[in-house]
Formats: structure tokens, sequence, C-alpha cells
């Protein structure tokens, strides 16, 4: 029936590139083909994408239709005589991969319609670059070894165990290595014969970017960001280390091992060696180390002033003076080897967007991204995050088969809250059931996604008038957990009309009153607010204020006759009273 379609297309087609009666040629189609087949046995999912392209090209290629999905054969125009067989091979083709698709990834390309395009899309969403799976090829890659077996002995079946790394997989890890994100070292395969220090690199708090944007923001400093490249081979080594040699080299006796006169990616060591020669090189420049932030380098004298922060390898200055970022980014190419980004754009997944009104910030294509990985690209949007009232508890609902979907889901959920404040109540209920997580959490983590859906670009604002004025609110919710009976707190804290902070918590005992309930979420926000004091003593931020939210808590925290009546809880009562009057003014 092909055939017979295939001749009556030829007809029609006067274009003489194309004989559908030659087997060789890409356009024709058998009479055995069909959308329903399957090509392949292994369905993609997000964890075997090398394989499985590896294994539809090959079928794709047995099929001659490889062109089609490689962009050697492109879409013709609608007026073109090649367009309608062009059209049915295509179809044909999506309908292939959608077959070899697992039901969880599909709805990703369900309405792509071309099939170069959803090849290009499943490429850019799952062979991503990360340092993980740097490091498992890598360990991989150095635990092969042939053993005591003859080459000859059971090769055939002892191949994929004594030959694991195929050569797919290393030209991966060549491409991973070439443009991986420099992370935090993993804990090699190391053993210790002394003592050493433990991995450091620094790191600032996942909070912290909100309260160091804000002040620039008012005082309308320039931002800049630097990439050191290469980090965590400048790391220089407080002691002796010697390794193995490596596979293929035989200089030297099998008893001799190699001295390390440098860092490499891996050892214990790397990162809390990067970690000092950074330091020390910044306080060499003139910075001054934070010490309530030990990321936060400051520099200032008379007519200029600077802050720097410093994540592992990303580098994110704040100046008043542009001359003092050219000095500083000449003085670091001295000492490293470093590419500046130019203005602050992107950052960890952060998007940065700034104009005369302020700074927005927002995690747009992150959020798009957890959408596609769930597959709730198509779901319809919800106008809450969390149905009203829902009490969920741990034996709410029937046990998942897979815990991990629900733990990989609620994991990414947390770093979105990053720019996500509505999200924060919602998350941390869904994070305290990641241990034997249900159906019933499934669902709830699913709405958070739907409400996700309507609005993906939302995010927070720091407006560029604003006052220095530090404000926190607080609240508590008595025994709202139905397992534990402990009671939920929230606090938020503005430095002027800038969220900069905020949280929501399961409180860590049980509470005996709501007055007792409320102290605690004081007590926990005055304690995030003694960070923020010594932080912002930099920026000269006049004012602390504290806003209690029960009338009650307020009374006894101005008059502490009234709080003789809360019996047992004189300590915790009088730390609120004496931090209150303490926060009246800096």
């Amino acid at each position: 029936m092909a055939a017979k379609d295939g001749d009556s297309s030829s007809s029609k087609t006067t274009n003489p590139l194309i004989n559908l009666n030659d087997p060789a040629d890409p356009y024709r189609l058998e009479t055995y083909d069909n959308p329903g087949t399957i090509l392949v046995t292994e369905l993609l999912t997000t964890e075997n994408y090398s394989t499985w392209a590896r294994s539809m090209r090959r079928a794709l290629r047995a099929k001659n239709k490889l062109s089609f999905i490689d962009g050697t054969i492109t879409k013709p125009d609608v007026t073109n005589s090649l367009f309608v067989v062009w059209e049915r091979c295509n179809d044909m083709i999506v309908s292939w991969i959608q077959n070899s698709i697992s039901p969880q990834l599909k709805t990703c390309v369900i309405f792509v319609d071309d099939a170069s395009e959803i090849w290009q899309e499943l490429q850019e969403r799952f062979a991503q670059q990360n340092g993980s799976r740097i490091y498992k090829l890598k360990k991989a890659l150095s635990n092969v070894a042939q053993g005591d077996d003859s080459v000859g002995i059971d090769f055939e079946e002892d191949r994929e165990s004594n030959f694991s790394i195929t050569q797919a997989q290393y030209q991966e890890l060549m491409s991973l290595l070439k443009n991986k994100e420099p992370m935090a070292s993993p804990s090699a395969n190391q053993v210790h014969a002394l003592p050493s220090s433990n991995s450091k690199a620094s790191t600032m708090s996942v909070k912290l970017p909100n309260g160091s944007i804000a002040p620039v923001t008012k005082i309308g400093w320039h931002l800049h960001q630097f990439d050191v490249q290469n980090a965590f081979l400048h790391g220089d080594f407080d002691e002796e280390v010697f390794m193995q040699k490596p596979q293929g080299y035989s200089k030297g006796s099998p008893a001799q091992v190699c001295k390390l006169h440098k860092n490499l990616y891996g050892l214990k060591q790397a990162s809390r060696q990067w970690n000092s020669k950074s330091t020390n090189a910044l306080i060499e420049f003139g910075f001054t180390q934070s010490k309530s932030d030990y990321s936060l380098f400051t520099h200032g004298d008379a007519c200029s002033f600077t802050a720097l922060l410093l994540y592992v390898v990303y580098i994110i200055v704040a100046s008043s003076d542009l001359t003092k970022i050219d000095q500083l980014q000449e003085f670091l190419t001295a000492k490293f080897k470093i590419k500046s980004l130019g203005s602050l754009k992107y950052f960890l997944g952060l998007e940065v967007a700034r104009s005369e009104s302020g700074i927005y910030l927002c995690q747009r294509k992150y959020a798009l991204d957890i959408l596609a990985d769930a597959g709730s690209l198509g779901v319809k949007p919800s106008k809450l995050s969390m149905e009203q009232n829902l009490k969920l508890s741990k034996n709410s609902g029937q046990p998942l088969s897979d815990p991990s979907v629900y733990r990989r889901l609620v994991g990414r959920l947390l770093y979105l809250t990053v720019t996500r404040p509505d999200l924060s109540y919602a998350v941390q209920t869904l994070s305290q059931f990641m241990s034997s997580p249900t159906s019933d959490h499934l669902q709830a983590a699913y709405k958070v996604l739907r409400y996700i859906k309507t609005a993906p670009g939302q995010g927070i604002f720091f407006p560029a008038h604003s006052s220095f004025t530090l404000r926190a609110y607080c609240d508590s919710d008595m025994a709202s957990c139905p397992d534990s009976r402990r009671s939920i707190f929230g606090y938020c804290i503005f430095l002027g009309d800038s969220l900069i902070s905020w949280r929501s918590k399961k409180q860590f005992i049980v509470s005996r009153s709501s007055t007792e309930a409320e102290y605690r979420a004081t007590a926990n926000t005055i304690w995030r607010l003694h960070g923020f004091r010594s932080y912002f003593v930099t920026y000269k931020s006049q004012y602390l204020l504290l806003w209690i939210s029960i009338a009650i808590t307020k009374q006894q925290s101005i008059s502490p006759l009234i709080q003789s009546s809360t019996n047992g809880r004189s300590i915790l009562s009088w730390t609120v009273i004496l931090s209150v009057k303490r926060f009246k003014r800096v």
C-alpha cells in the first residue's frame, strides 16, 4: 500500500532529485513501515540518553532516514512539490521517535511536528554536562582493569564488566570535561595516611545574593561578574601528596609513584587549597574578609567602595567606581586565569534584569526545566500552590514504588524558592516526607507545578528608591503538624521595600501554648536579624525594626510585668525582650 502511495506521490512530483522507486532514496517508505513501529527496545528516560540516541541513530540509518534528523534534509516550502512527500516521511519518523520515549517524557515533544526539532530538543535537554556525571565516568574509567585473566578467555561474556567504558562514553567524558562547570570536588578514592584539612570552598548562603543585591540597587553601584578558569588547579600543596602512576605510563619501576606539585580535580585538598589561595590574593589586593560571611570581601577608601562575593569559582563585584573593577580584573588576571562576563545577568540559575527602577531576579529557565522534566509543560495552571486547609501526614496515600521521582522534584523546588517566597510554605511541607513519600504527597507536588505554570518567570524585585530600614515580620501556626503536633513558623525580612530573606519551617519542639509558639517564631526571626545586622554594618543601615504579629506577644515584649504569667519560658521571653530593645537603633 505504501508503494502505491509512493508511486502516486511520484506522479505528482516534478522534482527530478528524488525517485521513490529507488530503495536508496531517503523519501521512500516500504510496505512494512507504519507509525506504530518501535525501533528500539530501550525507551528514553532521563538517565540513558547517550545509549538511547546511539541505538536510535543506528535504527534510523538502517531505515535510510537519518538525514531527516541530522539537518541534511530540511523542510521544504509548502508551495514546493516535494513538501507532501517530505511531510509523509517526517510524520512517520516523528511517530517512531515518540514510540521510543517513556510516557513521562513524551509530553515534552508531543506538540513538536518536525523530526529534526524533536531530536535537537531531546539532545539539548538530556545531553547536559554536569559535574556528577563527569565524576561517575572518571571513576568508572579509573576502575577499568584486566585482572589476571587472559585476553582471550571469556572475553565476550565478561566484556561488559571488565571494560564498561565504551568509545561513546569516552567521547562524552571528553566533551563534558571541556564544557564542565567547576563545582566543589567530590571525595575521590584517596587513602588517608596522615590527617589532612577538610574539603572546603567559599560558598555563600543560598539566600545571600538577595541580601547583597538589595543595597546595591539602592546605592546604584556597578555589578560585574567574573569566572575563574581551572580554579582548582591553581592551589598549592601544603603537604606532600603522592598518587599511583596512571595507566599507560611506563617510566620508572612498578614500585614507584608520582609526586604531585599541583592540584588535580577530585583531590580532597583541591577545594580547600583554592579557597586559601583565592582568599590570600583578595586580601593582598586590599580586601577585608567579612566575619559574618566568609564569602564576602569589602574594600573601601575615601573615594570608592567595592564589595565582592565569591562562590567557588564565580565572582560578583559591586563597586561605586568602574576603574576599581578594572584594576581588580587586572590583578586577578595576573594571579589566575580570569574570564570577564560583563554586567551581572545570569548567576547560578538566577536571571538578573536591571533598569533605572531597580533589579529583578527570577529563575524562569530553571522553572521551565522543572516543568519539562516532570512532563508538566502542558498542564492546566492553578491559582494556588496548595489546597486550602490541606493537612498532609506521613500515612496519607499509598507509598510510591520509586521515591526518587518525588525526592528529585522536591529538591529542585527547594532551589526555586531562592526567588519564589510564595512557594516557601508549600515546599517546606512537601520536604517533610522525603524519606517515605506517598501518592498524596506526589499529587500535592504536582499541584505546585501547576501553580508554577501560571507564571514561570515570577521572581522578586528590588526597587532602586528604597530606604535602609531593616524590617521583619513573623508568625506561627500552633500545632499545625498532624504527625508531631509541632508548630509551623515563618518570617520575612525587608530592607526598605526589598524582600531579602524569608522562611517557613517546623519548630524543633512542641509548644505548650500559642504564646510560646509566637515567642519561638520571634526568637528565630531575631536570630536571623542578628546575622543581617552584622552583615549590613558595611552598608550603614540606620534602623532595625521588629514587627511582631500577635498583640499579646508585643505587649509582653514591651512590659516585663505581663510576661510573668508565662511560667517556664522566662529565658525565651527575656531573649525576645532584650533583643527588641537592642534592635530599636543601631
